[in-house]
């Protein structure tokens, strides 16, 4: 028997992805792999514990995601029911840098969905490499994960906030023209503060934000506490010791759990390693 196999790429969309994001998602797909990419809308963003964003977030938004796609596999699969050997997996972005980030609690609901990772043995400046051999154009542009990330512990995950995150990245990216390559965050702080992160803050940087009246446009997009300053590109800076807390919290109840998705994703893991 011959074996056909058909790729799709799959984008959920919600308020916590960027336009930007998205756009490059389509031009990658479409124009330049050659694949078709289809969108679905994920509904993280009514679910109370997203909203209250005080520790897994990230796990419920996941969880939403891969419901999701788990209900695009399944009618997929119904459509081809005339091949029994017709078999749908689906499979994440997830490197081996990601794995050792224990604030990325979306991980463990990629395991229970049984998601694979065919990039998890390899680090994420190996598959921006692999990214460039193949041409991709986005191969050197900074990580952008949720606009969710943005906002620190306990600052709810609402709409306006997110939409004020992305309002107020593209501003600053604008303002002090920075490349694609340099890591940008806006962060909203407690108290609605906004700081703004740069991979390399430089005098310049400096020069351009204190006259471009930066505090009149950050509190007209929500930012109402004000501008708390200009700090330091560092993963994960709003993430706290209880998200970690969190993490470990939630993969100890896989683990407590017989026959858990998480134990297979381990075996399996180790079996490509040794292969």
């Amino acid at each position: 028997h011959r074996l056909i196999y058909r790729r799709s790429a799959i984008l959920g969309l919600s308020p916590a992805v960027s336009s930007e994001q998205i756009e490059m998602a389509h031009h990658v797909a479409s124009d330049v792999i050659g694949i078709p990419l289809t969108t679905v809308r994920t509904e993280e963003g009514a679910d109370p514990v997203y909203i209250e964003n005080t520790g897994r977030a990230c796990y419920i938004c996941k969880t939403h995601l891969y419901k999701t796609l788990e209900a695009v596999v399944r009618e997929a699969n119904n459509n081809n029911s005339s091949n029994n050997n017709n078999v749908t997996t689906l499979y994440n972005g997830t490197n081996a840098d990601d794995l050792m980030d224990q604030t990325r609690v979306g991980l463990l609901a990629a395991q229970e969905a049984k998601v694979l990772s065919p990039l998890a043995l390899i680090t994420k400046s190996q598959v921006r490499i692999a990214a460039l051999h193949v041409g991709l154009p986005n191969h050197n542009a900074a990580a952008s994960p949720c606009l969710r990330s943005r906002l620190a512990m306990g600052v709810q995950a609402t709409q306006q906030h997110l939409n004020a995150v992305e309002q107020a990245e593209t501003h600053v990216r604008t303002l002090l023209q920075l490349p694609p390559s340099m890591a940008m965050r806006v962060r909203m702080l407690t108290n609605q503060r906004a700081r703004i992160e740069l991979e390399h803050v430089t005098d310049h940087h400096l020069q351009l934000l204190n006259t471009s009246n930066i505090d009149t446009l950050f509190h007209k997009l929500g930012f109402t506490g004000g501008f708390a300053g200009v700090k330091t590109f560092q993963t994960g800076n709003v993430a706290t010791k209880k998200g970690i807390h969190v993490w470990k919290q939630l993969a100890q109840q896989q683990k407590d759990t017989p026959n858990h998705p998480t134990n297979h994703y381990h075996n399996e893991t180790e079996e490509m390693a040794s292969s």
